[in-house]
């Protein structure tokens, strides 16, 4: 459905994927080859047929793998489309890999009775509803901060939206309350997993996650994730002690599918990244300054914590031209959506900086350096300059333990205006 939509029914994927001629890499993945133009098309339409095999459970165990290699490559490939819910996907995936979900209302069943099963280990249960309950809390924590709790960026993004419901929050009776609807949002994402686990308050929690999240549809543009915690929320039911007694403890006999240790060994470490990967933004900055700079956010489930807008020039120096060369974004050999996102993250601007000078180098270009002026602004605040114009982007190695020295600190608190 994801893929379809983005396709077919918008112009993300041949924005980002089918038209581009340069990929923005993930630190670590820049040896990922890449497709484009027809290769990316097929390669595509293959995967979405792959999903539909592996939703109908025929030879769910092929299928499972290739979704989840498939999927990473796409979204691995494509660093200035990183969406929370894509990485979502590509985690559910994985886990789908290891999990034996075809065991009932499955084509493998139908076409191999012997693989239908009465019921597998609670484990995988809970590592799921784990998983969804991380994705909550974390998306809570990281709201909590001064431009959130201020009503920022829900105004900002509210603005730029042209649903119906938006005309109860700006200029409508609710325009007061989004301070107050901001900090509902923080308490309800931090309180939905333990709502969500006591029996006494799961159905209230379902409730309030479901409209919680069908508002977000209604509201916002983003894709289907909505749609996906619905279902996802859902999944609490199964701790009902009726739902329950399809899961099991023990090797209570043949009829029950439990993971062996090499499966439980890769849960656990599986589980122990996803409790610390996104906490490491906490040691790079603080409030505001964390949602400039973005050290660390990623795959950190920051969702609608931000709303940054701006322009970026570079200019490329070398030995052999007299000129510096200045090069505005109608000059990029990026496409509309990669130039909207570039001027956003330090990390992008780098890569294309670099990506520049290499061009100039490959034309016997010497001494080449390549200069960025960009200016952002942030939650409604004044545009100011995002990076220091001075340096050199080919002198840069940036490093996930190291903070983005060279972009300069955000001037202007909300609560200062």
């Amino acid at each position: 459905m994801e893929l379809f939509n983005y396709t077919f029914l918008r112009s993300d994927v041949g924005d980002f994927y089918i038209n581009a001629v340069f990929h923005f890499k993930y630190f670590g993945f820049g040896w990922l080859p890449s497709l484009t133009g027809i290769g990316m098309q097929v390669f595509i339409v293959a995967l979405i047929c792959c999903f539909l095999m592996l939703a109908v459970g025929l030879f769910y165990r092929l299928f499972s793998l290739l979704c989840c290699l498939g999927f990473s490559y796409l979204f691995l490939l494509e660093r200035s489309f990183f969406l929370n819910h894509w990485y979502l996907i590509a985690l559910l995936s994985f886990l789908l890999v290891l999990m034996p979900a075809n065991t009932a209302l499955s084509l493998d069943c139908w076409r191999k009775p012997s693989l239908r099963k009465d019921r597998v280990s609670i484990i995988y249960l809970y590592i799921l509803l784990a998983q969804i309950a991380l994705v909550y809390f974390y998306s809570g924590i990281a709201k909590i901060n001064g431009d959130w709790l201020a009503g920022e960026p829900l105004r900002s993004l509210l603005q730029a939206q042209d649903s119906p419901l938006r005309a109860l929050f700006l200029g409508g009776p609710l325009e007061g309350w989004i301070n107050l609807l901001s900090l509902f949002v923080i308490l309800l994402e931090l309180a939905l997993a333990f709502l969500l686990m006591w029996k006494s308050s799961r159905f209230v929690a379902i409730g309030l996650a479901v409209a919680f999240n069908a508002l977000n549809a209604l509201l916002f543009p983003v894709g289907v994730f909505p749609y996906l915690m619905m279902v996802c929320t859902c999944l609490f039911l199964a701790l009902d002690k009726r739902l329950l007694r399809r899961f099991s403890l023990n090797h209570e006999s043949g009829q029950v599918i439990f993971p062996g240790r090499a499966v439980k060994a890769i849960l656990l470490i599986y589980m122990v990244i996803q409790v610390l990967l996104p906490l490491r933004a906490h040691f790079f900055a603080l409030g505001a300054d964390r949602l400039w700079a973005e050290k660390g956010l990623l795959f950190s489930w920051h969702m609608m914590t931000k709303s940054k807008g701006g322009e970026i020039q570079y200019w490329i120096e070398s030995a052999t031209e007299k000129e510096m060369q200045r090069l505005m974004a109608d000059d990029f050999d990026l496409t509309w959506g990669q130039s909207r996102k570039l001027f956003r993250q330090p990390d992008l601007i780098w890569q294309y900086g670099r990506h520049l000078g290499r061009k100039a180098e490959a034309q016997g270009r010497q001494e080449v350096a390549v200069y960025v002026d960009a200016f952002l602004h942030l939650n409604g605040r004044e545009q100011q300059r995002f990076v220091h114009p001075h340096v050199n982007l080919m002198q840069l190695e940036p490093s996930l333990a190291k903070s983005y020295w060279w972009v300069i600190p955000l001037e202007e608190n909300l609560g200062n205006r």
